[in-house]
């Protein structure tokens, strides 16, 4: 018995083999050739499927002596006559067949959990195998025919079709699939076949490619939806794992892809040069064809901001207490900014040998006790001694609706300042409130102007606390000791 549809003339049921061949490329899963083939079979192969289909395949099964129906090994072959054909054996396909014609080493075993169709509208039962030659095997030979062995060795072939020479290469994968039915006698009479999705595959796989020509912005995204994405949900033979790489890789498409805007006759916006650290936060604007999210911190109106101590300075009688903008943030109207007050004494040249014997300023207890000592070098002026904890701005006004300060320039704009020493702790606090909306960047130098005759009075400072003929914030000191 040949190929062709199934005949009824030998029994009441008819055992139909349908085997499907595809080629893909090992590394995208596009679909290189298919070749398709139909045989028929004898009682026992029959026999073979049921102890399959009851899971009766264990290798340790003690009834499988000898020789038995039970398709177990893939085999293939050239299927090319030579001077020693094996005897019964052609080109031509017999359900008899129980070797190739010229078969190809070695063979590969078959799964043991396969896919059992049954559904109550069709008169036949399917048991689909889906086997494939791996990338590291046959390569560079022509195959021409296949069958399913009930063992890894020997002549024992149970089903055997011959196809349409297709060569095997090692960048590719050949994907053999067996439909075996059985089909009952109240049937049409026709051959199971397969639906072919080659076609449909394909003209998606175009699709993508359109978009991507059309959308430059989804060319890598459309590829990823062609492989892994399309072969993953199409295999049988995936893993777990394959699956949750391609869903992770299309989840990281859609993060990047969800804030793009396709330019379709609205504002041209690719000059612009924003950036999300140049918009307040959670704040939106657009941008070379992409949403931006404002990411710059606010400080509002009575909020506060403690920047890093850079340096202190005098000129002109007054002193700059210079600090480092931390982060790029918006100062608005009405916010303060803070100062560390550790280095202050050290900056208006205050020392313990220049106080008076257990008094404390700014922190510094002093050990002058009228020894003697030649003043008349002394350098201190009345801006080097700060009446607490307080800051002035120094520097050109920056005028704007939100003026940016940039790193290394200096920042001065406030409308008002405010001194208070703290009680218990001897700290001087100075609030500068900002006079207007501005942006610090990150090393912007803050400067803050501190009058010393304010300062003078809020420490405490008077010419008997200080040593004979220095001068301290514009205070001459008259202790000689006692």
């Amino acid at each position: 018995m040949g190929k062709g549809t199934f005949s009824m003339e030998d029994a009441g049921f008819v055992v139909g083999i349908n085997v499907k061949l595809t080629k893909r490329d090992k590394n995208t899963g596009r679909v290189l050739e298919t070749r398709q083939g139909h045989n028929t079979c004898l009682k026992m192969q029959l026999m073979g499927i049921v102890k399959w289909m009851n899971g009766e395949f264990n290798e340790s099964a003690p009834y499988l002596l000898g020789e038995d129906w039970i398709p177990r090994y893939l085999g293939i072959g050239t299927n090319i006559a030579t001077y020693q054909n094996p005897d019964g054996v052609s080109t031509e396909v017999n359900i008899n067949d129980t070797r190739l014609l010229s078969e190809i080493s070695p063979r590969i075993k078959l799964p043991e959990r396969n896919k059992i169709v049954n559904r109550s509208t069709q008169r036949y039962v399917q048991l689909v195998i889906s086997s494939y030659l791996p990338s590291e095997y046959y390569n560079d030979e022509t195959i021409a025919e296949a069958g399913l062995f009930s063992r890894e060795t020997g002549n024992n072939c149970l089903f055997r079709i011959v196809f349409d020479g297709i060569n095997k290469t090692e960048d590719s994968v050949i994907e053999v699939d067996w439909t075996i039915s059985v089909i009952s006698v109240e049937s049409t009479n026709e051959p199971y076949e397969e639906i072919d999705k080659s076609d449909l595959r394909l003209s998606m796989e175009q699709l993508l490619d359109l978009y991507g020509q059309k959308v430059p912005q989804l060319k890598e995204s459309t590829e990823h939806i062609k492989s892994p994405a399309i072969p993953q949900l199409q295999s049988q033979k995936t893993t777990q794992t394959a699956v949750d790489e391609a869903t992770q890789l299309l989840s990281t498409d859609y993060s990047t892809l969800k804030d793009v805007v396709i330019e379709s006759g609205g504002i041209d916006t690719s000059d612009a040069d924003a950036t999300n650290n140049d918009l307040v936060e959670n704040k939106t604007a657009y941008a070379k064809n992409v949403k931006l999210r404002g990411t710059l911190k606010q400080i509002q109106a009575n909020g506060f901001t403690i920047n890093t101590f850079h340096s202190i300075e005098t000129l002109n009688g007054d002193i700059y207490v210079k600090t480092l903008n931390s982060d790029d943030k918006v100062l608005r109207q009405g916010s303060f900014v803070c100062i560390e007050q550790g280095n202050l004494a050290n900056g208006i040249h205050l020392t313990a040998d220049k106080i008076k014997d257990g008094e404390t300023i700014l922190g510094i207890t002093g050990n002058y006790k009228g020894d003697g000592i030649d003043t008349s070098q002394g350098t201190a002026l009345s801006t080097d001694i700060a009446d607490g904890k307080i800051a002035f701005v120094k520097g050109e006004k920056i005028v704007g609706n939100l003026p940016v300060s940039e790193a290394n320039q200096y920042y001065q704009n406030w409308s008002t300042t405010t001194y208070q020493q703290l009680p218990g702790t001897g700290d001087i606090s100075v609030q500068s409130t900002v006079g207007r909306d501005s942006l610090l960047r990150s090393n912007t130098i803050v400067v803050q102007t501190i009058h010393p005759a304010d300062l003078a009075e809020l420490i405490g400072l008077t010419p008997n606390k200080i040593k004979d003929g220095e001068t301290i914030l514009g205070i001459t000191g008259t202790y000689k000791g006692n």
